[in-house]
């Protein structure tokens, strides 16, 4: 979101009612207004109704929208750092180091830009409080800010179709219960039987936009999909000894899709000599089972 879209969503959930009128309120041109509250409805801030001759632009219903709206209501400071500092580059930063610990090299390469212009435009975020610091790894501070973290979380994985696993600006990983809701290309568990572990899935993984994916990347997806299962735990050891994954692709990977802690737990597992392997953010397995499962796929 950009300056002028900020403006425009508080106008917009200050005084909802017609495009002229929430135009009127933030004093810009009515056409302007227009085409923001198209995007902002594209990015579920909004609804837009027609009212006789007037299209009207209401708040939504979707999660993010309602915690903005809690945002303006509940505190009146929040309004100020919406229009003085949340939004543009600052904004996407803040989303970049939302769910994992990165530095600023890590934040830069996810934007596609200098680590130089991370780390200035960093200074108004860390002196506001916004950043946990671990080493040179930062994080968003969800514990000093956690009705904005509720915000961003929610904002950032806003996708209208199938359960969202991870997104990021156009990208999305996601999971659709039903093989006709498929979009882009498949990844993850549903797409090891293209890489030597045949696996029978419920859900769908999806990621979009539609592109060729690494062997290192489905991998990668397929982490974010495990939860609880150990089945499938023991399927991403088969995947990773069949298909020799690159290490530190792997690790640079994780810090873009926000679960390098998924990626250290698993190295973790297959290091291990215990028979029983306890991790703190993957399902509890066994030694004895990750090597049924190996012989199961040798051949």
């Amino acid at each position: 979101m950009d300056k002028l879209e900020i403006k425009v969503a508080i106008g917009l959930f200050e005084s909802p009612g017609s495009i002229g009128d929430i135009a009127k309120h933030i004093q810009i041109d009515t056409g302007n207004c227009s085409k923001i509250i198209t995007q902002l409805e594209k990015e579920g801030f909004c609804t837009k109704k027609r009212r006789f001759k007037e299209v009207l632009a209401v708040p939504s219903q979707t999660i993010h929208a309602q915690r903005f709206k809690e945002l303006l209501i509940q505190r009146k400071g929040f309004k100020g750092m919406f229009k003085e500092l949340l939004y543009g580059l600052n904004l996407n930063i803040l989303l970049s180091a939302l769910f994992d610990w990165k530095t600023t090299k890590d934040i830069a390469m996810q934007l596609g830009l200098s680590t130089k212009t991370i780390q200035n435009r960093m200074y108004p975020l860390k002196n506001r409080g916004l950043f946990s610091k671990h080493g040179r790894k930062f994080r968003f501070n969800n514990k000093n800010w956690p009705k904005l973290y509720a915000f961003l979380s929610a904002y950032r994985n806003f996708y209208p179709f199938g359960d969202v696993l991870w997104k990021f600006g156009d990208e999305v990983l996601f999971e659709v219960a039903d093989k006709k809701d498929i979009k882009g290309v498949i990844t993850g568990f549903t797409d090891y039987v293209n890489h030597k572990v045949p696996v029978g899935v419920i859900k769908y993984c999806c990621y979009m936009p539609k592109k060729g994916l690494s062997k290192e990347e489905v991998f990668i997806h397929s982490l974010l999909g495990i939860r609880e299962d150990t089945r499938l735990l023991e399927l991403a050891v088969v995947f990773y000894y069949k298909n020799r994954l690159n290490k530190k692709r792997l690790g640079i990977l994780s810090k873009k899709y926000d679960c390098s802690n998924l990626l250290d737990d698993f190295f973790k597992i297959i290091k291990s000599k215990k028979e029983k392997i306890i991790t703190d953010n993957l399902p509890h397995i066994s030694r004895k089972g990750i090597q049924q499962m190996i012989t199961k796929y040798k051949k």
